[in-house]
């Protein structure tokens, strides 16, 4: 499958801090582009791609504080294309994806269900990965790149007239010119890597980086954003979702900081950098424990890795 679907990251955050979410994500320079200030539901693009969708829901909810693994794709078209290389070459409204299974265990093995369903904001492909993951591929009306999003937003901002306000800094743009500008990422935590790497060949995930051991996949949907996958002993899989930067996150801290997120902070790991956001998701988890609080730096060391 070459890397033609026009599909791009989205991962969905469930919180009841709607609010505190979208200063988050704005401090980075992500630009609004579905949904209005105070509705349950609001889409965000990354100035280098990607989208991450923010949806409200109650305190009690256990979907609070979580994110899901997602995607979009523009038209029915491409998610007919989607369903038939999942499908290998099916073009049924449910099939079961064309891999051989490693044993009886469908959870263990590479098995890939994919079907068409009807949600409340229009027909939708449902997809489950043989580690039990169930996400979905939506069609969205916004077709242009993420990129091209947030420039003609920004392009189309009225001039400040009020000059006892202060300016807000562009958490893209430093004083120099040099651009800081993130991309979605949403990592897919799982024990069975290798499945997970073939459901994202199949959807034309360009690989980036992959770590000599099996443990980690970085790859670039079509239509913009990262969807990463990451080793994992526990036998539920799960999503956590942040930033990437290929950039300077020390020039991109001070940034944010200057649009309100005071306790940012550069923190050094034994595999690289990364910027914690310094704010708490919605279950008081922090850096990388957390959900959007987060920025991965590109890795510069590649030492156990393969870069491709």
């Amino acid at each position: 499958m070459t890397n033609d679907l026009k599909i791009t990251t989205r991962p969905i955050h469930f919180t009841v801090n709607v609010t505190g979410t979208v200063q988050a994500v704005e401090a980075l320079g992500l630009t609004r582009i579905v949904g209005a200030a105070g509705e349950p539901w609001q889409e965000f693009a990354a100035p280098k791609g990607g989208v991450v969708a923010i949806h409200e829901v109650g305190a009690s909810d256990p979907l609070n504080g979580t994110s899901k693994l997602g995607f979009v794709v523009p038209d029915m078209e491409t998610l007919k294309a989607v369903a038939a290389a999942l499908c290998d070459g099916s073009d049924g409204d449910a099939c079961d994806g064309g891999y051989e299974h490693d044993g009886d265990d469908e959870a263990d093995g590479d098995r890939i269900r994919a079907q068409a369903v009807d949600t409340d904001h229009g027909t939708a492909l449902q997809v489950t990965a043989p580690d039990g993951l169930t996400f979905l591929v939506d069609i969205t009306d916004y077709a242009a790149p993420a990129a091209a999003q947030a420039a003609a937003a920004n392009a189309t901002k009225p001039a400040r007239t009020d000059a006892t306000t202060p300016a807000r800094a562009d958490a893209t743009t430093t004083a120099t010119g040099n651009r800081q500008a993130v991309e979605v990422a949403q990592i897919w935590f799982t024990k069975n890597t290798a499945a997970a790497q073939k459901l994202l060949k199949a959807l034309g995930a360009a690989e980036l980086v992959t770590a000599i051991d099996g443990g980690w996949d970085d790859t670039r949907m079509a239509g913009g954003g990262r969807t990463q996958i990451h080793g994992a002993k526990a036998a539920m899989p799960w999503v956590s979702a942040g930033f990437m930067l290929d950039g300077d996150l020390t020039l991109l801290r001070d940034q944010v900081i200057k649009n309100g997120l005071a306790n940012a902070a550069v923190v050094d790991e034994n595999w690289g950098q990364y910027l914690d956001l310094g704010i708490a998701d919605a279950k008081g988890h922090t850096g990388l424990d957390g959900e959007l609080t987060w920025v991965n730096r590109e890795l510069t060391d590649f030492y156990g890795y393969r870069q491709l």
